[in-house]
């Protein structure tokens, strides 16, 4: 996701942008990615709720993460190359932990939505 918002703020800029420090905390990957595996696997389990179903929550849980994903991404990208362009301080942008690491909070927000509004129901559904 580094390389393709490098190239997005490259291109939309016009000049060559490169990271000094990661806007992606990488350890929030790996916990997301362990609780993901455990509500799939408490999804499978449940043998009560037929498989059509099952596939519409993690399709809808998928759609709400990756799509609330996008908008962060956008919004960090377009703080970026408004930072760029008005030829202000870069580091005062990455001292604003709220809009330089909005790509992962929006992650977390669409992740939390999509787990209690899709997953969570299908996994209780007695």
């Amino acid at each position: 996701m580094e390389g393709f918002s490098e190239y997005a703020i490259s291109s939309l800029s016009g000049v060559k942008f490169e990271y000094f420090e990661s806007p992606f905390l990488k350890l929030i990957y790996i916990l997301l990615l362990v609780v993901t595996i455990g509500f799939l696997s408490a999804l499978n389990r449940n043998e009560l709720v037929s498989e059509n179903r099952k596939n519409k929550s993690v399709l809808a849980f998928l759609f709400i993460t990756i799509s609330s994903t996008l908008i962060g991404l956008g919004i960090h990208i377009y703080s970026v190359v408004d930072v760029i362009l008005s030829e202000q301080s870069m580091m005062d942008l990455e001292g604003n932990y709220v809009l330089y690491f909005i790509t992962d909070y929006f992650l977390m927000i669409g992740f939390i939505i999509g787990g209690f509004r899709f997953l969570r129901p299908t996994i209780h559904q007695n």
